[in-house]
């Protein structure tokens, strides 16, 4: 037995494996920045200014899409940071298929303030137009979402068909022309939505695009890797929202693929400097440093 195994296993005895691997996984998601999937605290909103920030900038109306709006969590504050900055009122799309979830969504979104419009649409926005079966765990959960290909993920959950639309052919369908913003949180389909939003992104058509990434991935046999995959040739870079900020990791490494609760985006290029993103990467001992040390 190694000096550093012999070390470990006297911790173990004195303090217990259970109290050590809580103590070690709160260090190590501390250090990848995945402390809590509280969006006040993981930097969705502190996003969300920047963005807001600089979309002040302009004398046009923002446009911002949310997919998988569920109850408006995220949208509605949004709309607050727009207002803050002192944007032009935005155009609001957001896509909830669950009808209950949906309903809640209409309410909670009345009288939003930094909207001048708001539409609600009830697709699942996917890698094909078509319709799917979407797996409700209920309307306060905020993990309904399409069936993965790996099987049903509940008994007890209820199935509903919906229909289901590509990105692509939203924007045509919907007169848009550029989106500043799209927020995906599709429950481990957002690879999906990506896909169906290809021509849009090719064409440089989207701000910023930001994904959720899980678990819930591996039920759709999705990972980060396929992402770096997908982007390449495209006027994007892959960053991790962090609380202090956008992180770019230009090159895919086998720590980014861990699983574990964490907000990506798709930045276009000329978007970086404007948003303050910084750039990463690891160094020998598989670390994550800035790219500039």
């Amino acid at each position: 037995m190694s000096r550093s195994q012999a070390s470990y296993f006297m911790l173990e005895r004195v303090f217990g494996r259970g109290l050590l691997w809580r103590v070690g996984r709160w260090l190590y998601c501390g250090a990848r920045r995945e402390f809590t999937s509280n969006l006040a605290a993981n930097g969705e909103y502190a996003l969300q200014e920047r963005v807001a920030a600089h979309l002040a900038k302009s004398d046009r109306q923002p446009v911002i899409l949310d997919i998988g709006a569920n109850l408006g969590g995220w949208s509605r504050p949004f709309g607050e940071a727009l207002r803050a900055a002192g944007a032009k009122e935005a155009h609001l799309v957001a896509f909830e298929p669950g009808p209950g979830q949906r309903e809640r969504l209409g309410v909670n979104l009345q009288g939003a303030p930094g909207f001048g419009q708001i539409d609600i649409l009830p697709y699942a926005v996917a890698a094909e137009n078509g319709t799917a079966e979407f797996v409700l765990t209920g309307e306060s959960t905020g993990n309904s979402g399409l069936m993965p290909s790996g099987g049903r993920p509940s008994e007890s959950a209820d199935i509903v068909e919906v229909e289901t639309r590509t990105l692509d052919s939203l924007m045509s369908d919907l007169g848009l022309a550029e989106v500043d913003f799209v927020k995906v949180d599709t429950e481990g389909n957002d690879p999906n939505v990506l896909t169906g939003a290809k021509e849009t992104l090719a064409s440089g058509r989207i701000g910023c695009l930001q994904f959720e990434y899980n678990y819930l991935w591996l039920h759709n046999r999705f990972s980060l890797l396929d992402i770096y995959k997908f982007v390449d040739g495209l006027d994007y870079r892959v960053g991790k929202v962090a609380p202090h900020g956008i992180e770019i990791y230009d090159s895919w490494h086998f720590e980014l693929d861990r699983y574990v609760m964490a907000n990506f985006v798709l930045l276009r290029t000329d978007l970086v400097e404007a948003l303050d993103a910084r750039a990463f990467r690891f160094d020998p001992a598989n670390v994550p440093v800035a790219a500039t040390d």
